[in-house]
C-alpha cells in the first residue's frame, strides 16, 4: 500500500504540473519590488491619501507578486499617486426628502515608473471608483458609514490597480 500511495502522489503532482499550475512571482519586466510612497492629496478630504496608501501596501503584501517598499530608494518600480477628488452625493432619497443612501466617488491619478531609467511603465489618469453607503441623520453614524465606504473603496481600487498592473506585463 505505501508504494501505491507514493505512486498516486507522484501522479497527482505530474497532473498539477501538466494543468499549468505554477508559482507566481513578479511578472517579467516589472522587477521584484515596488516603492509605494504616500499619495498626494489634492481633495478636500483629509486623511484619504493615508487610507489609500495603506490599502495599496496591504494589497501588494497580500498578493505577494511584488514586494511593497516604503520610500527607501531601493525598489525597482516607483508608484506615484494623486487623490484628485472625493465627492459625496445623495443616491437615494425618501418620499419626504430625507437622504437614505449616499454615493462616494474617489478620483485618482496613478503612475508607475522604473527607477533605473525613469520611464513610465503604467499610467492611469482620472480613475474613478464609486461606493454607496447608508445615510444617517446622526452625524457620528454618517461619518462612520462614510469612513467604512472609503476603506472599501480604497481596498477595491488597490485590488484593481494590482490586477491591471500585473496583467499588463
Amino acid at each position: 500500500m505505501p508504494g501505491l500511495r507514493t505512486a498516486l502522489a507522484a501522479l497527482l503532482a505530474l497532473a498539477a504540473l501538466g494543468c499549468g499550475y505554477r508559482v507566481l512571482g513578479a511578472p517579467e519586466g516589472l522587477g521584484p519590488d515596488i516603492e509605494i510612497g504616500m499619495l498626494e492629496n489634492r481633495s478636500s478630504s483629509p486623511g484619504v491619501e493615508r487610507m489609500l496608501t495603506d490599502a495599496l501596501h496591504e494589497e501588494f503584501v497580500r498578493r505577494g507578486q511584488l514586494t511593497p517598499r516604503y520610500a527607501d530608494g531601493s525598489a525597482a518600480l516607483v508608484l506615484h499617486g494623486v487623490v484628485r477628488e472625493v465627492s459625496i452625493r445623495h443616491s437615494a432619497v425618501s418620499t419626504v426628502g430625507l437622504a437614505l443612501e449616499d454615493q462616494l466617488e474617489l478620483v485618482v491619478d496613478v503612475s508607475i515608473r522604473r527607477r533605473a531609467d525613469g520611464n513610465v511603465v503604467w499610467h492611469r489618469e482620472g480613475w474613478k471608483q464609486l461606493e454607496r453607503y447608508t445615510s444617517s441623520a446622526d452625524l457620528q453614524v454618517q461619518h462612520t458609514n462614510r469612513d467604512q465606504a472609503l476603506r472599501r473603496l480604497s481596498a477595491e481600487l488597490a485590488s484593481r490597480l494590482h490586477d491591471e498592473l500585473v496583467t499588463s506585463f
